[in-house]
């Protein structure tokens, strides 16, 4: 384990920050704690991170904690990691980003051969 934050998962949807803070204190000091809730319903998604101020504090909070009763759940405590970054990601690419840009690779593109050469038809001959 090489940072301090924790990933923290089977939370009861009822524990709060604060909860979580005051059961991490009896392993160390908490720097920061995270709960993830759903953007629609605002109800707890089940999972949080937590940050505890040394690395030796983060791996102490997971051997004393991990697979214990919490709430009325045994809480999943680990060392968080990092979420790949996709190449789109570190473009800036979002989504209307790439519907346009898919949408002009489907159009059919002009035919270059005719643009900006000289027309080799003999024009028709007008009446007189």
């Amino acid at each position: 384990m090489e940072t301090p934050r924790l990933y923290l998962g089977n939370l009861s949807y009822d524990a709060t920050e604060h909860d979580l803070e005051d059961l991490f204190k009896g392993v160390g000091s908490v720097r920061s704690v995270e709960i993830i809730y759903n953007r629609q319903t605002h109800r707890s998604k089940g999972y949080g991170f937590i940050e505890m101020l040394h690395v030796d504090e983060a791996k102490r909070a997971v051997e004393v904690l991990h697979d214990q009763p919490f709430m009325g759940r045994n809480l999943v405590v680990n060392g968080a990691t990092n979420k790949p970054v996709n190449d789109d990601q570190l473009q800036g690419d979002n989504r209307a980003q790439k519907e346009a840009k898919a949408q002009a690779e489907e159009q059919p593109a002009s035919d270059e051969s005719t643009q900006d050469k000289p027309s080799t038809e003999t024009p028709a001959p007008t009446a007189e």
